[in-house]
């Protein structure tokens, strides 16, 4: 009977060790650096844990794959993650298991067309150019925000957004339009009714400038001149508008013929 007894008393002692070493694993610190985990699609926890511990930016992968067993962690969602470097490997296993993304940024500018914008977004969110495009190409969608497939490019106002890597083109462009209303408030829209111009003619305008220039000390000077000549009512003469109408952006000598 005493031998029971002390089997047990040394069991349960070896358990309480064990629960305690594991314990002490899990909350201590699994990331040796700064690490973007970066997941294009579904992946398989062993295969993701062991490539981190290869490029030694973890310092163990058997822990996390223990650990994503006991939470029944079978697959990795799709996306962007960031971890610190000194994330425990039970923030590391909750972050993945809940699928809880890092923003990540999103920059565009010198859009020139539909086709043009389509590519470079999908460059950097999950959404491949056809897919996006084909959405974007869309005139019920361009109508829903009181566009046209013409002037539709004009509610994409150049800029850095924050945004799930998972974003959707529906989401996308929910949140873009966003930005527009967010971008031309009262103020600015009756800053545009005093000149005699809406949003939209801004937007165009403002392209053509663009394209005109890189050269952000020039852009108000060039921008003068075109709303001068349209007070006057004189053509803009302006290379970019004859580039959009050839189709051509790579021409860089334009001459009167």
């Amino acid at each position: 009977m005493k031998k029971i007894i002390y089997f047990l008393i040394v069991l349960a002692i070896a358990s309480l060790i064990i629960i305690s070493v594991f314990y002490y694993k899990i909350q201590s610190p699994l990331f040796t650096e700064d690490s973007p985990v970066f997941l294009k699609s579904e992946g398989n926890p062993q295969t993701v844990f062991q490539k981190l511990k290869s490029e030694n930016r973890i310092s163990s992968e058997i822990v996390p794959i223990y650990l994503a067993k006991l939470k029944k962690l079978k697959k990795l969602k799709k996306g962007y993650y960031f971890f610190k470097k000194g994330t425990s490997c039970n923030t590391f296993i909750n972050t993945l298991r809940s699928g809880r993304q890092t923003p990540i940024k999103v920059t565009f500018n010198n859009t020139r067309t539909i086709e043009d914008f389509a590519g470079k977004i999908a460059r950097q969110i999950d959404p491949d150019s056809l897919t996006l495009l084909h959405f974007l190409q869309n005139d019920s969608v361009a109508k829903s925000y009181g566009f046209d497939k013409a002037n539709f490019i004009g509610m994409f106002l150049p800029n850095t957004y924050e945004m799930y890597y998972t974003t959707t083109p529906q989401t996308f462009t929910k949140r873009m339009h966003k930005e527009y209303e967010r971008f031309w408030n009262s103020k600015r829209k009756e800053k545009a009714n005093q000149l005699g111009y809406t949003p939209q003619q801004i937007s165009s305008l403002a392209a053509i400038v663009d394209e005109e220039t890189n050269k952000n000390d020039e852009k108000a000077c060039i921008a003068g001149v075109y709303l001068n000549r349209l007070k006057r009512e004189i053509p803009l003469q302006a290379d970019p508008t004859l580039k959009f109408a050839v189709g051509d952006f790579s021409l860089k000598r334009i001459l009167n013929v």
